[in-house]
């Protein structure tokens, strides 16, 4: 009798273990899916820029708009940043909601920083994601028409279609945008799935 009471606490307890692991797996996954989660200088996808930042601010700063869409823009802005030197948005522009957020960590000409510093963010990002296969790609950026600067992209695609991307630009010398000349930056974006889908199928 001792022995059957024994094997069904035994079996009792196995069924618990069982079920609290079901039940913090599920808990894991559903964090590890939702990018809102996630939030970059305070910031997440979904809240609204309104929230963080004045119009005023906004519109100093000066938003810019996609060739052929105005329903999303976007707009780099700083303000008490502790972990990047800038930070970029994208934001419907009839709500300000935010589909896009970007940290940048300028790194001046050190590409070989910017892809240490990237290739550690990524072995702390697949802690998270640890049953993604992160996407890796190496190309020309098509802003420099000589073909010498390079783009190293690390890509988490998520369930929902949102993804985390990394990023190093290793900009040639003499690259400029608006009389600045680029230097080395590494990116971490997040972006919802219909951003992702206007940059492909809307904005140029």
């Amino acid at each position: 009798m001792t022995r059957i009471d024994h094997s069904e606490k035994m079996l009792f307890m196995r069924i618990i273990i069982i079920v609290l692991f079901l039940i913090f797996s599920l808990q894991s996954w559903t964090k590890a899916d939702d990018i809102s989660e996630f939030e970059i200088e305070g910031i997440s996808i979904g809240d609204s820029l309104l929230d963080h930042f004045s119009e005023e601010e906004i519109n100093k700063q000066g938003i810019f708009y996609y060739p052929k869409s105005k329903r999303i823009a976007g707009v780099r802005l700083s303000k008490d940043n502790k972990q990047y030197d800038s930070t970029q948005f994208a934001f419907y522009l009839s709500s300000y909601k935010i589909v896009s957020v970007t940290g940048i960590i300028e790194f001046d000409n050190n590409i070989n920083k910017c892809n240490e510093k990237k290739n550690n963010i990524k072995i702390e990002i697949e802690k998270i994601f640890s049953s993604i296969v992160p996407s890796e790609e190496k190309s020309t950026h098509p802003y420099d028409k000589s073909g010498k600067s390079i783009v190293y992209q690390t890509t988490f695609n998520l369930n929902d279609g949102s993804a985390l991307h990394i990023v190093c630009y290793d900009w040639a010398k003499g690259v400029y945008s608006q009389n600045i000349e680029l230097t080395d930056s590494l990116n971490i974006s997040l972006r919802t799935s219909d951003y992702r889908k206007f940059l492909t199928y809307e904005a140029y």
